[in-house]
């Protein structure tokens, strides 16, 4: 399959995977990726004009390549299940990182226009990225457009593959629910949340509902909160398709005589679901 053949060596997670460089090998390239590194080294120090010429510099060499960056193995073969071809380079530099940082800045400066421009860029390497696309849901949050902050949660929710991703997506629910006036079913969510991940966020969204309800929140079993999500079809479980995913990556490269990185996944699939398989082979680790 050719999924599990892009597989990356025990030695480095991306090595022989620089293909989007290799088709640049010039003085050029060369000099993008010493201010790369310099720019990903020093994000919160550089400036808007740094990070701004380095990618509009990197688009106009790169044009007209398609390229994904992953933050780490794992992601490429969930990005190959996704795409189910292979019309793309590898790309080792996070480049989603560089105009995230960007929309973020926009966003930070009220200039919504320009934050939207530079999340979509960042999902265009990475669409992936869980980090991204709660930033971009918060910013439909910010411009009052309930039904794009709804789509961008469902829109990640396939990416969740930790608890984190996953209290995330319940955060963004319950923020959504909380901003179209369904009240109980935001406190729901938002609890939920802290039970996959807690969250001084949905801590004091909850309290802010306290107020508003001018009640005491709801002290309620998982299994009757599971209940609530389930009757609005709200998924209580991440996909089984990411979680299969994960399961058959962590015994390849547990195969593969890759102790560290196999050890790694099976934390993440541990933790979601408590596999006793994944729980024996982290034990043995």
């Amino acid at each position: 399959m050719y999924l599990l053949e892009k597989i990356i060596t025990e030695n480095s997670f991306y090595k022989n995977y620089r293909n989007a460089l290799r088709k640049g090998d010039n003085q050029q390239m060369t000099e993008l990726e010493k201010q790369y590194n310099y720019l990903y080294e020093n994000l919160e120090k550089v400036t808007l004009k740094e990070l701004k010429d380095f990618l509009d510099n990197w688009e106009k060499e790169k044009k007209n390549s398609a390229f994904f960056c992953p933050n780490h193995p794992f992601e490429i073969y969930l990005y190959e299940f996704e795409r189910k071809d292979a019309g793309y380079d590898i790309l080792d530099w996070k480049l989603h990182l560089l105009y995230r940082e960007l929309a973020e800045r926009y966003k930070k400066r009220d200039d919504r226009e320009m934050a939207l421009y530079y999340y979509e860029k960042a999902l265009a390497c990475n669409p992936l990225d869980v980090e991204v696309l709660y930033g971009l849901a918060h910013l439909y949050r910010n411009t009052g457009n309930w039904d794009m902050l709804y789509k961008t949660a469902e829109r990640m929710y396939p990416y969740c593959y930790t608890r984190a991703d996953m209290s995330k997506y319940y955060r963004l629910l319950g923020l959504y629910f909380l901003e179209i006036y369904q009240p109980d079913l935001s406190e729901a969510a938002y609890e939920y949340s802290n039970y996959y991940f807690p969250n001084e966020t949905a801590d004091k969204e909850m309290e802010f509902l306290e107020k508003a309800l001018k009640r005491k929140r709801q002290a309620r079993e998982l299994s009757e909160l599971q209940e609530i999500l389930k009757e609005k079809g709200i998924p209580i479980v991440p996909r089984q398709e990411t979680l299969g995913l994960l399961y058959q990556v962590s015994k390849l490269e547990l195969g593969r005589n890759n102790p560290d990185y196999a050890r790694y996944l099976f934390l993440f699939l541990y933790q979601l679901t408590g596999d006793e398989e994944a729980g024996e082979i982290l034990n043995s680790l």
